[in-house]
């Protein structure tokens, strides 16, 4: 008897070590949250202190009743990108629902503006908010995808862009040509690279990690995690070659950055007729 109970108490402890370890790891990004927000609002106060309420409020006032709709066209961003992250995961893996979604959105856009860290700590709360409610892989895998998308319809919008100011106004300037040709270039380098990423199934951080640990480079930490990131990356390529819905948050995705020119043209406009 006495062996026996020594044996559960053992696996019991070592059954406890890592639970330990994520509850660590849990503690160690809520406190790098907790820090990163409370910078974030002291630089925040400190920009307000320095321009002034009176002026804040100046503006505002131009603005007038053209701020509801700016609030508006800002929320329904927000909303198409919710569902960008709840449209990411397979219906099978998808546990969480569309506000939860909602609510891991907010909450690192919170992070993100907020914050100092940007995105790189914005997007890791959104993964972790959503690993509440499904496995970290796939909320992971979410958040990337969301990003592609997201930033495959800005360079789309930087193209359309361009497309319109050369028609509009044209290129008599010889720099200003070069320098439309070179964004021009480096917009379609990266969406050539995103497609032929996808057509290939080239796994970016697979192959470097790879490459690093052929030269004993990879550190231990990291290579015990190469089948963890290898499933990501094989979550992110399935919500492109196995579920055309998908392409559905694609679209959506790129109806929602007309919200840009429209907010600001709403804005310029309002404080321009004030002039």
């Amino acid at each position: 008897m006495d062996s026996k109970n020594v044996i559960e108490n053992s696996s019991l402890a070592v059954g406890d070590i890592p639970a330990q370890s994520k509850k660590r790891k849990s503690n160690l990004i809520f406190w790098l949250q907790s820090a990163a927000l409370l910078l974030g609002f002291g630089l925040f106060f400190y920009v307000i202190q320095r321009i002034g309420l009176p002026t804040i409020a100046a503006a505002l006032g131009r603005v007038g009743w053209g701020f509801v709709p700016i609030i508006m066209l800002n929320g329904a961003r927000h909303f198409i990108r919710a569902s960008c992250l709840h449209l990411a995961v397979a219906p099978e893996n998808r546990t969480f629902k569309f506000r939860h979604a909602l609510a891991a959105r907010l909450g690192g856009e919170a992070i993100t503006v907020i914050t100092f860290t940007g995105p790189f700590l914005g997007d890791l709360t959104k993964a972790v908010l959503l690993k509440r409610d499904t496995a970290f892989q796939h909320s992971a895998a979410a958040v990337i995808v969301d990003n592609i998308l997201y930033y495959i319809s800005v360079m789309l919008m930087i193209l359309v862009g361009i497309a319109i100011m050369l028609y509009t106004f044209g290129s008599g300037d010889v720099r200003l040509q070069y320098a439309l040709f070179g964004v021009t270039v480096v917009a379609l380098l990266i969406i050539t690279g995103l497609i032929l990423t996808v057509k290939f199934h080239f796994k970016p951080l697979s192959w470097m990690l790879k490459k690093i640990s052929s030269v004993n480079l990879l550190p231990k930490f990291i290579g015990v995690k190469r089948d963890y990131i290898r499933q990501i990356e094989d979550n992110v390529f399935s919500s492109y070659l196995h579920r055309r819905m998908t392409f559905y948050a694609i679209s959506g995705l790129i109806i929602s950055k007309i919200k840009f020119p429209t907010k600001r043209l709403c804005v310029f406009r309002r404080l321009s007729s004030e002039r």
